[in-house]
């Protein structure tokens, strides 16, 4: 008869680990999303095991993806992102972008084939991120509900922190000029649950990404609206949905495409490829407002995809799209654009983003302040970082990732404190850790896939790739 051990989490809970500066675990993850459980299991999977916890707010796994977004939702996630993590992905049609419930139903399956549940402490929250010294932190843990069976209301000890909550936190709601004065209801894109709830004609929305791709889709597609105008600070992408059908059987997308061609190209070739790709494709489909300025470099906007099938709402004439442009001023029932275009909208859609809460940690925010994609123009930037130079032990793993690469990069991140814990890797001085900032982890953002190089150039070794077990 097999016997269960106590895990990290049964040892916390009863007072036996983590309880002062003498016994502190080896890892807390914060969050038990995509990321969080593709980092628990890394850190797990060696033999001896670290010893960790995950802290997580609701009751299951999945993250955003369980319930908080609506049903359509994308957020441009790709179906063979989640394949190389030896779990078999839910597919269903489209096959190509994972829905909400397709992402939740495989982190479930994570779950459960690797045996995790048991490791993770479920419904607290992490309220303050204390470092004591560099690789050991104070973490100060709460109950969200009352009468849980392991209930922890205590600080944790710990030699390093991995933040996995992902930048979708908090839906991030600007401020536009005059609209206390709105007779019409402006609603960010994620309290729209369903497509019923959006008018059938003049349909204003904001926003240039997945979300706001989404809710074209939804307006016009599936409520056939007529009059939807979309205003974006940014030019869409002109790409088709899947590029080269009989390489997609295969499992190339464009993010695939892109890993190879960033491998065994220069960067601006790679550029150029992706931008004549792009600038082809919306000639021959008569969209001039999809032609991307070649200023603004191809790789960086390869995340702003536009579903193809949404070519003939366009050319029928179902929405407009005002590039370069913002909301000058709500008057009423009347939105003035700043390029002079005056609208009457029945509904007003903010698809505006997330805003991420680092309040918690040393030097954070609250959510609000800035959304997650301007968190790379914040003083700190989190965007800039994965081993926190600052505050060492505290490591961004699903932020540093990028949205598109939540799984992958995050397990190559995850690979790297797992040695760094064992003592296999020695952090590089601050120095060369804001020297590498730049080229070993914001890049991976716009140039997925080359992460795994750099890391293994940075004195990292032997990093699982994808199919994995």
């Amino acid at each position: 008869m097999k016997i269960s051990l106590p895990t990290t989490v049964d040892k916390v809970v009863a007072g036996d680990a983590g309880t002062s500066v003498d016994n502190p675990i080896d890892a807390l993850i914060i969050g038990a999303g995509p990321s969080g459980m593709v980092s628990l299991r890394n850190l797990l999977r060696d033999d001896p095991p670290l010893s960790v916890l995950a802290v997580e707010r609701q009751a299951v796994p999945g993250g955003i993806w369980t319930g908080h977004i609506p049903e359509y939702s994308t957020l441009q996630d790709l179906v063979v992102e989640y394949e190389c993590h030896g779990v078999k992905f839910p597919r269903r049609e489209p096959q190509r972008r994972a829905s909400r419930d397709q992402v939740a139903e495989f982190c479930e399956a994570y779950f459960q084939e690797f045996h995790l549940k048991q490791h993770v402490l479920w419904q607290h929250n992490v309220t303050h991120v204390e470092m004591v010294k560099p690789m050991l932190h104070k973490v100060d843990l709460s109950p969200l509900v009352e009468g849980l069976e392991k209930s922890v209301s205590r600080t944790v000890y710990t030699r390093s922190v991995l933040i996995c909550t992902g930048h979708n936190m908090s839906p991030y709601m600007p401020k536009f000029p005059g609209q206390e004065t709105a007779t019409f209801p402006i609603i960010h894109n994620n309290n729209i649950r369903e497509a019923k709830e959006i008018p059938t004609s003049d349909v204003l929305i904001v926003g240039a990404g997945p979300s706001a791709m989404d809710i074209i889709q939804q307006a016009c597609l599936t409520q056939n609206a007529t009059n939807v105008h979309v205003v974006a600070r940014s030019p869409h992408w002109g790409a088709p949905d899947m590029w080269w059908p009989s390489l997609w059987r295969f499992g190339w997308t464009d993010l695939h495409l892109c890993r190879v061609l960033y491998r065994v190209l220069p960067i601006f070739v790679v550029d150029s490829i992706l931008y004549f790709i792009h600038f082809i494709w919306a000639l021959i489909q008569g969209v001039p407002e999809w032609r991307p300025p070649f200023h603004e470099g191809a790789s960086a906007k390869v995340g702003l995809i536009l579903r193809s099938h949404l070519v003939p709402a366009y050319k029928n004439g179902q929405f407009k799209i005002h590039n370069g442009c913002s909301i000058k001023l709500i008057d009423g029932d009347t939105v003035t654009l700043s390029n002079g275009i005056v609208l009457k909208p029945k509904m007003f859609v903010a698809a505006t983003g997330w805003s991420t809460d680092s309040s918690y940690l040393p030097e954070g925010c609250e959510a609000g302040e800035y959304d997650s994609l301007a968190a790379a123009d914040a003083e700190r930037p989190l965007y800039l970082r994965f081993y926190d130079q600052d505050y060492p032990g505290i490591f961004y793993i699903s932020v540093a990732a990028g949205f598109i690469t939540y799984t992958e990069n995050a397990s190559f991140l995850s690979q790297a404190v797992n040695q760094i814990l064992r003592g296999t890797w020695t952090p590089p001085s601050a120095e060369e850790i804001k020297k590498s900032n730049k080229e070993v982890t914001l890049h991976h953002i716009a140039l997925p896939g080359l992460i795994e190089n750099d890391l293994e150039a940075a004195g990292f070794q032997d990093l699982r790739g994808k199919n994995y077990r």
